[in-house]
């Protein structure tokens, strides 16, 4: 996935032909652009968790755990993951992008993330709507 930001957000670059669907919590997603797999998901092996700057990659998963993360909130168009430790414990986790390595990571604690990270600028905490 590329990403680009700008002033209002994160723009992903894509091509003409991108579909994009969300339905019984996955996130599918066709593109000439895009290798296979077509889902959206997180991977990682880590717990995420308050005080580690642990994190997943927002990446495209196969179809699975690792993509029926989602859920949207109807009423603001938010959409958020929860994630699943190794030990079974869930987790909603924020998402943060890094415009020096252009990566949108998922972290159990945005701070401990932002303050171990060396990129300049600093990665930020961010959102997805569908709109």
């Amino acid at each position: 996935m590329r990403c680009s930001a700008r002033a209002t957000g994160i723009t992903l670059l894509t091509s003409s032909a991108l579909d994009v669907k969300f339905q019984g919590g996955e996130i599918s997603v066709t593109d000439p652009l895009f290798p296979a797999p077509f889902f959206l998901g997180l991977n990682g092996t880590l717990p995420l968790a308050l005080g580690s700057s642990a994190s997943a990659d927002f990446i495209n998963v196969l179809e699975g755990v690792s993509s029926k993360v989602w859920t949207l909130d109807t009423s603001t168009g938010a959409l958020n993951a929860t994630w699943t430790n190794p030990d079974g414990t869930k987790i909603l986790p924020a998402l943060v992008y890094d415009s020096f390595h252009n990566w949108l990571n998922f972290t159990g604690d945005p701070a401990a993330f932002i303050a171990a990270s060396t990129s300049v600028p600093p990665p930020q905490q961010v959102s997805i709507f569908l709109v």
